[in-house]
């Protein structure tokens, strides 16, 4: 009776090890799990000259004909876009669009495309006086396309004049005003209704018999790659801005101003402001110079900008672009502590307690037997005849 009350006792025991083991497991399972992050590329739309030695700037005389593209990259879930470009009408004027060029975004699917537009020259923005034109196009149904990297439409014109303009895209931050009551800004669609406005744009500088030009900046940022797996990620509200990246606190964060360009001269350094009271001023010697590392101490969000500082030909003095800001919010990741070690020993510990345990109680049970036999064994008496012990 009393062996198999231990036996019954030991299993007991193991039925509760063996809990907490698995408790310890699925808590162990349960720390790998965190809210996704945001991904890291960058939607964009890019403008690049066609037929150009170099895609950013074009040397053009007066009468000649310049097509210009406009690119799209890392935007998902596509199935309907609207962009408008700005200009200087009195240096380029406006003459056809294709929207579905080789490697258009929406190239064999049903799509609907504006009607192209008219020349916008009579009727330019009231804030900067530039011309203005409209693009778009909506897929058919509930079809959509993801799009790593698609041109959206081309776009001609003729040179009418002379100068310098650059042809940029209208952001919901710096919008197309008409009047007081309209404007326009470029977005791009997704399957959820939501438009993107926090993609980075790049424009084109077009020169027409200009000796020297001011500089144009331009910079993306990327982040330290974060494994969910291996971090907790804490996100904070973003400002009501158009465009914003994420950064992480105590983390770096890579600043790539290569696609700056001069179109005149050459670049001589890199003023970044990262916002926050850091001001950098890199000398450019070398391609490298172009690259920057920069550490946020802050939970918070702060706005940055880049100016880039150019030599002109001859003895001109040296020329500062106009400054590209852009918002950087600067989140949390926690690493997970590695509680391995302390599961593993305390397995290890509960296993060599459950080992102990069964073998004291195997040895006990043992001991109770041999008592039991030895208790059964017959004696014999004073007249030598042999009697049970009681």
């Amino acid at each position: 009776m009393q062996g198999r009350k231990d036996t019954h006792h030991s299993r007991r025991r193991l039925r509760e090890v063996s809990a907490v083991i698995l408790c310890a497991m699925f808590l162990s399972a349960m720390s790998g799990h965190a809210p996704m992050a945001r991904a890291d590329a960058t939607p964009q739309i890019i403008m690049q000259l066609e037929n150009q030695p170099n895609p950013n700037v074009a040397n053009v005389k007066v009468g000649q004909a310049l097509t210009v593209t406009l690119n799209l990259t890392n935007f998902p879930g596509v199935y309907a876009y609207q962009v408008v470009f700005k200009y200087n009408g009195t240096i380029l004027n406006f003459t056809s669009i294709s929207m579905n060029p080789p490697g258009g975004i929406f190239n064999g699917h049903q799509s609907f495309v504006m009607p192209e537009p008219t020349d916008m020259e009579a009727n330019p923005d009231i804030v900067d006086n530039l011309n203005w034109a409209e693009v778009g196009a909506s897929l058919v149904g509930e079809d959509y396309v993801d799009v790593t990297n698609g041109v959206l439409c081309q776009v001609n014109f003729t040179v009418i004049g002379t100068g310098q303009t650059n042809l940029v895209i209208a952001t919901s931050d710096k919008p197309v005003n008409i009047n007081s009551m309209a404007f326009f800004s470029s977005t791009v669609l997704d399957t959820l209704l939501l438009s993107h406005s926090d993609f980075v744009t790049r424009g084109v500088t077009v020169l027409s018999g200009v000796a020297n030009s001011p500089p144009v900046a331009f910079f993306t940022v990327t982040t330290a790659s974060i494994d969910n797996k291996t971090y907790l990620l804490l996100y904070q509200n973003p400002p009501i801005v158009a465009n914003w990246q994420v950064v992480w606190l105590g983390l770096p964060a890579f600043f790539n101003a290569s696609s700056s360009y001069a179109p005149t001269g050459n670049i001589t350094a890199y003023i970044w402001d990262f916002g926050d009271g850091n001001v950098t001023v890199v000398n450019a010697t070398s391609p490298a110079d172009s690259l920057i590392t920069h550490v946020y101490q802050n939970i918070t969000w702060f706005t940055m900008s880049l100016t880039v500082v150019s030599k002109g030909s001859g003895d001109t003095p040296p020329m500062e672009s106009d400054p590209l800001t852009t918002t950087i919010l600067v989140d949390m990741a926690l690493q997970y502590y590695d509680w391995s070690w302390l599961m593993y020993t305390f397995i290890g510990i509960v296993a060599m307690v459950l080992v102990i345990t069964t073998a004291r109680s195997a040895v006990r049970l043992l001991r109770r037997r041999r008592a039991l036999k030895k208790q059964e064994m017959p004696i014999a008496g004073p007249s030598g005849l042999r009697r049970q012990c009681p």
